[in-house]
């Protein structure tokens, strides 16, 4: 039987109450049951939409608003029109107009207004509010050529929950009690383990931001960091499977189920083949630019126009282009244009050619895989098939880090599969 709840004189379902209200059915329920508020509490305030899956914020991060000017009232005296959030006060003497320590305090207080994205640190600030001024800053920070990345998406994802328990809440209160709560609306709303602990370093991540700005104190930034992440088999959240490398039977029996048309099936597999020759990720490949590639000597040197995932760190990715790849490569780049990406395939209308999206490279991949009885693996997972074939032959996670353009830490413990059973055979069959 549904559960009714009464409000402003209406007796209806929390379903009914959510559609109606706008107001998510699972928020209606944790401030209820998790945060014991009030009917009035839990109906009355409405979900900010900037946090509802699907929304997107524009692509251009909206400006600061710029600091006040100085101006000059009737008195002689230099002063600022501001309304302090606390005080109240209107307006900001500085003190004689044209007095050496005026101008000095007035660029003091506009420097901390820019520094504040538009509004001063040190004031006190609800988690709503924390919440937005960080987001306003993620869209400019996280950006690669002049767009947001996906890690935005991921910052607001992981924000939601926290903005519909605790926006009204004081920030300085977002107590680890707290964070606990939202980690485990996470779990009740279906997260896996992965996902839940992704959310959990960027909320953390989010009050150290405030910090930065003097909006928290640094105790409460350090005290959040101790909640501990979920573990497999201590909590209900499902553990996502682990994404492993394809064997290369699976690989070879997809290849030929790729497309119908044999011309755009011609295009899928050299891209296939391509990335399981080099271990390049599937936008890498897809980007692909004569212009792009230094054919000056042997083996090629391809540099990817988009500079690839560690960019922002100042490491643009340079893939070696060997002998069979180039072999496979060659009579592509011979009828491309430099400038024009190699990858193309027949427009379904008008004629002409369009570049191979990433998403269309996925979904024929996996009616292929269908096709050909095999599991469905994605054209990620090839580049786990070419790294976990490095580490086998050479038990080195430095050389697999060099050769698919990634840390160490990450090629080790994402990328090869099981990688300590190479040194442990190599043990077995000298000791045992």
């Amino acid at each position: 039987m549904p559960r009714l709840i009464t409000f402003h004189g209406r007796t209806q379902s929390i379903g009914a109450w959510s559609r109606e209200l706008g107001i998510p059915e699972g928020t209606i329920r944790s401030r209820l049951d998790r945060l014991g508020q009030s009917v009035e509490q839990a109906l009355g305030k409405p979900s900010d939409g900037r946090f509802r899956a699907g929304h997107r914020r524009g692509q251009v991060a909206p400006a600061p608003r710029p600091a006040p000017k100085i101006l000059r009232d009737a008195r002689g005296r230099a002063y600022s029109r501001w309304t302090d959030p606390i005080t109240g006060q209107r307006r900001r003497i500085w003190g004689a107009w044209g007095d050496p320590e005026a101008v000095r305090a007035y660029r003091r207080w506009a420097a901390e207004w820019i520094a504040g994205g538009g509004e001063l640190t040190g004031q006190t600030v609800s988690v709503a509010r924390l919440i937005l001024r960080y987001l306003d800053y993620a869209e400019q920070h996280y950006r690669k050529h002049g767009r947001v990345t996906s890690e935005v998406y991921g910052i607001r994802a992981a924000l939601r929950a926290v903005n519909d328990l605790y926006g009204d809440t004081p920030a300085v209160e977002f107590t680890p009690s707290r964070l606990m709560a939202v980690q485990a609306e996470w779990v009740r709303l279906g997260l896996s383990i992965n996902t839940c602990n992704d959310y959990l370093h960027r909320v953390v991540r989010c009050w150290s931001w405030g910090v930065s700005r003097s909006l928290v104190p640094a105790a409460v930034a350090d005290a959040l960091g101790h909640v501990q992440t979920l573990r497999p088999g201590r909590t209900t959240a499902p553990a996502p499977a682990p994404r492993r490398a394809v064997p290369d039977a699976d690989i070879e029996a997809a290849i030929p189920h790729l497309h119908p048309d044999p011309a755009r099936q011609r295009v899928l597999e050299a891209i296939l083949r391509l990335q399981r020759l080099t271990g390049m990720r599937p936008g890498e490949v897809l980007e692909l630019r004569p212009c792009d590639i230094d054919r000056s000597r042997e083996p090629w040197l391809y540099v990817p126009p988009s500079g690839g995932k560690t960019l922002h760190l100042e490491r643009a990715r340079r893939v070696w282009i060997g002998p069979r790849a180039r072999a496979l490569l060659t009579p592509w780049l011979a009828v491309c244009r430099p400038e024009d990406r190699v990858w193309q395939l027949p427009a379904r209308r008008g004629g002409g050619l369009v570049p191979v999206r990433i998403e269309f490279l996925r979904w024929c991949l996996a009616n292929a895989c269908r096709r050909a009885g095999v599991p469905v693996f994605t054209p990620h997972q090839i580049r786990h098939t070419y790294a976990t074939e490095l580490h086998r032959r050479y038990e080195d996670d430095a050389l697999v880090a060099a050769a698919i353009g990634d840390t160490p830490e990450v090629a080790r413990h994402v990328y090869v599969d099981d990688p300590a059973d190479a040194t442990a055979r190599r043990v077995a069959e000298a000791v045992g």
